[in-house]
């Protein structure tokens, strides 16, 4: 039940996109595999979708090719990520 309600939701939300200044993020988090579910994987996804809006910047294009030459960083660190995200959240209405 709750799947659905959350879907009801986000389904809601999306309608409301383009008639405001709105912008909607989402993910689903699956109890299985909850040790994946880290914040720092949660604030890469809703950075993703809000980059896959538009060109990538070169900041963050750079930010994930270095952290893929560091065999097992595993990406960049939470603190990157989290200032990646206040500046692409920054210019937005």
């Amino acid at each position: 039940m709750a799947g659905n309600t959350s879907s009801l939701v986000i389904d809601s939300l999306c309608d409301q996109e383009g008639k405001e200044d709105t912008i909607i993020t989402g993910l689903y988090c699956d109890l299985p595999i909850q040790q994946e579910q880290t914040v720092a994987n949660i604030v890469g996804v809703i950075l993703k979708q809000l980059v896959g809006r538009g060109d990538i910047p070169e900041y963050i294009h750079e930010a994930f090719q270095t952290a893929k030459r560091n065999i097992g960083s595993g990406g960049p660190r939470l603190p990157d990520l989290m200032e990646m995200l206040r500046e692409i959240i920054a210019p937005l209405p």
